[in-house]
């Protein structure tokens, strides 16, 4: 098989030599004889080489020949240099794999739109207002945020929801759901714990989502009467159920309910947003009822329980602008204020916002970071551009004799720009290939630390289309960034100044101070203090909060939650379980203290809720949890006044002592004792309140950064679910064998749920922060490493190139350590101007790190201190050892040099 440049060639040849045999024959004719006739052809003719150039040089094949041959002698370059080469790539690799990753990262949760057809039609149905309405509602389930001055709220009573349907009709559907929430699971025997999301009948004809296998919910189940089915997802079918297409049809047994399985949704299904982890999908009507704390279950029917959340697809051609009129009505329909609440002039507004990329609480989240992550990562690869651009320059450098040479036998400009060009060309994608890689690692080590505080699913990613899109562009980028300006400086040198100078000489260009390689080294030097000034800052942010004082021994403890009232446990047996579970916990060999309570403490924590002191006017927001009499002892062995609980204040659902922290106890009684205070919550225990029996010292709750005012309420033994907090006698881990052990004598079938020592938990909930500090830290290692490197080629090339002279000056006397501060001054001139420069971004960047730091500021004067100590250490260090190798030169072996 012959290449069609191949063939042209051949095709060429072949006519030159039919030319060359039609004009020998003419001067035959003319009297000549052959071998005359021969040599006056080939006069005539002129030579076959130089015509043949010229034809392929009009040849439509020409472009190809000529990147060929630039590929291959490329190709040789860089394989007489393979430290270099290798270098160059691996900075590449790091730098364009990086900013791939986090791009992937950014298109997974800011921009793709959800796996589903035409998502350009739906939109997400919520309401905005000056806060929670509670003349309108006395609970909720869902999610809150804030926009601007206004709270943003996804919950709707059910009326709501039925409202929109009617007003909507013909127009749009309206598809309610409620939030995901963990399920205790069971199939064949084999308990399990997944989330689980209840949705109404039509949420997947809405979303248009069909199933895989089987079929998904209908209008008909979603009704009170009509039989429990579910619908998993592909992944949870695949993990649990061994993708064994018999599972359809079988039982599944969903908080101790049955549910027929009646189908399994697509691979291609991810849920309503990126990492949503729900696995399982029943009617809404199925799973009617929902808990508020410290009040029992509640249905969603109730029209003062905002519960339901909804998304909404359009007809086409129907615009939001056109609904909004009518579901605005609508939903002021749904309510009706509190009996004898004061009239509210802002009411909650409906909102509607888009929904093709589904919720958007992590957008929310991590917008800001992302952004800010990829602004320090592109930093990164300018720092690695500017190396390579330094490194090219001095290639170029070293082989000016060469271009010269070309250049004085007829090689154009533009011939070498495209030269060398290409081989910078070769270099970018060598390092988009090693890239690959490093985008794919990258983003699955950063998906762990953008995950919500409770999610349970991970983000997922694969080297797809965008990915590789990223890497093609970035690399791309870099190459314009590193390869254009070395190799137009190249292709315009005087070739008789480089034919001329020694090469021990400086060159015409280099004798400026102000060289293009001393101009990448400060921009490297300013860029690498901004990342290293970042990694300073966020990694004392996480010391700071880490080793923060939580009022309490964070060590030996261990927590794990349990659902016995979902797998099996009716009201009537749960308090006889919880004292048992207590009991047999408490005797386990390595358990010092077992205590029960509602919420996890260092996560969700308790409920917020409004209290206040019986008789008072004045309202004090606090947080709240129920708990076991060992629980505080657990953690605060002595009270600051009062008594713990015990057992005869356990009752169920109705609370009548109280436990307050000492901050709360100073703002209810001021220079008095609290106990034997009576409290109450705002809306609630007004006709039975609670008496304060003690006061706890100040303590970390739910976050190492809040310290809100705390009140602990005595254990309801009949809920449903408790987290089980344990202080140990050695390491937590060490006896969590013995712990299960304990448990599975009780019931096989429950299972431990989300088990972390309080350290983990902790670590957990700093998420955001550790983020933070590993990325900073990492890519300002990075930015030292990349512009030490730079710093230490171009001392070395420029000492290199001024062994004549340094042998000069020694031979004139001048002694090893002048010629050591002679390199090193121009070292230090180079840092201290490119940290000069850094100044200003650090002060305008401030204002966005302050909003990520907590109590501690962003100019701190002693870390910006470090950041520079630490930069500047190492840019001298680089630059020490060709400064000792300049002043260990021979003179007489470098006078001899030319």
């Amino acid at each position: 098989m012959r290449f069609p440049w191949q063939k042209y060639d051949s095709d060429l040849a072949r006519e030159l030599a039919h030319h060359l045999a039609e004009l020998t024959d003419e001067f035959i004719r003319q009297g000549h004889s052959p071998e005359e006739a021969r040599q006056l052809a080939k006069r005539h003719f002129g030579g076959p080489d130089q015509i043949k150039e010229q034809c392929r040089d009009e040849s439509p094949w020409a472009w190809l020949s000529t990147l060929t041959q630039d590929l291959r002698f490329g190709i040789r370059q860089l394989h007489q240099a393979p430290v270099v080469t290798a270098a160059a790539v691996l900075s590449l690799a790091l730098g364009i794999g990086g900013n791939s990753a986090i791009f992937s990262l950014m298109n997974t949760i800011l921009w793709r739109t959800l796996p589903v057809s035409a998502p350009e039609q739906l939109n997400l149905l919520l309401w905005q207002g000056p806060g929670f309405p509670d003349h309108l509602a006395d609970g909720a389930a869902g999610g809150m945020h804030k926009d601007g001055a206004a709270r943003v709220a996804d919950f709707f009573p059910y009326a709501a929801i039925e409202n929109f349907k009617k007003a909507a009709a013909g127009r749009a559907q309206v598809a309610p759901y409620s939030f995901s929430n963990a399920s205790s699971l069971s199939f064949s025997g084999r308990p399990t714990i997944a989330q689980h999301r209840a949705v109404g009948g039509n949420f997947f004809d809405t979303l248009q989502v069909p199933a895989a296998i089987g079929r998904t919910l209908r209008d008909s189940d979603d009704q009170v009467n009509a039989p429990a089915v579910a619908v998993i997802t592909h992944r949870f079918f695949s993990d649990f159920f061994s993708s064994d297409p018999g599972a359809i049809g079988q039982s599944l047994r969903i908080d101790n309910r049955p549910y027929e399985i009646i189908g399994v949704l697509p691979a291609s299904f991810y849920g309503i947003s990126p990492g949503d982890g729900t696995k399982v999908y029943s009617a809404l009507w199925k799973s009617s009822s929902f808990a508020i704390p410290n009040q029992g279950k509640v249905g969603f029917a109730d029209s003062r329980f905002w519960c339901i959340q909804a998304l909404m697809r359009r007809a086409p051609g129907i615009t939001a602008e056109t609904l909004r009129p009518s579901l605005s009505a609508a939903f002021q329909q749904s309510w009706q204020p509190k009996e004898g609440s004061a009239p509210k002039t802002k009411d909650p507004q409906l909102r509607l916002d888009e929904g093709s990329r589904g919720l958007g609480d992590m957008s929310r989240s991590f917008r800001e970071p992302l952004f800010f992550l990829s602004a320090l990562l592109a930093l990164v690869l300018l720092i690695a551009c500017a190396n390579i651009a330094n490194l090219l320059l001095a290639r170029a450098s070293v082989r000016a004799k060469e271009v010269a040479l070309r250049m004085s036998l007829g090689c154009t400009q533009g011939r070498l720009l495209r030269q060398f060009l290409t081989e910078s060309a070769l270099l970018a994608i060598l390092g988009g290939l090693a890239s690959i890689v490093v985008a794919y690692a990258s983003a699955q080590a950063l998906a762990p630390f953008l995950t919500g505080r409770n999610a349970t699913e991970p983000l997922r990613f694969s080297v797809d289309f965008p990915m590789l899109s990223a890497i093609a562009a970035i690399s791309m980028l870099t190459l314009l960034l590193f390869g254009l300006f070395p190799a137009w400086r190249a292709s315009r040198q005087d070739s008789n100044m480089a034919l001329k100078e020694g090469s021990g000489s400086l060159g015409s260009a280099a004798r400026h101070w102000w060289t293009p390689g001393r101009l990448l080294i400060i921009g490297q030097m300013s860029l690498a203090l901004i990342l290293v000034t970042a990694a300073v800052l966020f990694t004392e942010n996480l010391r700071g909060l880490s080793s923060r004082d939580t009022g309490f021994d964070r060590t030996n403890l261990l927590i794990f939650g349990l659902r016995p009232g979902t797998s099996g446990y009716d009201f009537t047996r749960l308090p006889a379980f919880y004292q048992e579970l207590e009991r047999r916990l408490n005797a386990t060999p390595g358990v010092e203290l077992a205590s029960l309570a509602a919420f996890r403490p260092m996560n969700q924590g308790g409920w917020w809720e409004d209290i206040k002191e019986v008789g008072q006017s004045k309202n004090h927001h606090v947080a709240a949890n129920l708990v076991t009499p060992s629980y505080l002892p657990v953690f605060v062995p002595t009270l600051k006044a009062g008594r713990h609980f015990n057992n005869n204040d356990l009752v169920p659902n109705a609370a009548r002592v109280a436990i307050i922290s000492e901050d709360l106890a100073r703002a209810i009684s001021p220079g008095a004792s609290p106990i034997g205070k009576r409290i109450h919550f705002e809306e609630r225990n007004k006709v039975n309140p609670m008496e304060v029996v003690g006061v706890t010292p100040p303590m970390a709750f739910n976050s190492m950064k809040d310290r809100p005012q705390v009140v602990w309420i005595p254990f309801d033994p009949k809920a449903e679910e408790a987290t089980v907090v344990l202080r140990t006698k050695s390491s937590p881990r060490a006896i969590l064998p013995a712990i299960r052990a304990t448990l599975a004598d009780i019931d096989r079938n429950l299972p431990l749920i989300e088990v972390f020592t309080m350290e983990e938990q902790m670590s957990k909930n700093l998420q955001r922060e550790r983020m933070f500090a590993t990325l900073c830290s990492t890519f300002g290692i990075l930015a030292i490493l990349l512009s030490v490197i730079g710093l230490y080629g171009v001392m070395s090339y420029n000492a290199s190139r001024r062994r004549n002279e340094i042998g000069v000056r020694l031979a004139l006397g001048a002694e090893p350590h002048n010629v050591v501060w002679m390199v090193l001054k121009e070292a230090i001139a180079l840092t201290l101007l490119g940290l000069t420069l850094a100044a200003p971004a650090i002060y305008f960047g401030s204002r966005f790190l302050e909003k990520e730091l907590f109590e501690l500021k962003p100019l701190n004067p002693l870390l910006l201190f470090v950041s520079v100590l630490l930069l500047a250490t190492a840019a001298i260090l680089a630059a020490w050892l060709p400064a000792h190798r300049a002043a260990s030169l021979d003179p007489a072996t470098a006078l001899r040099q030319n």
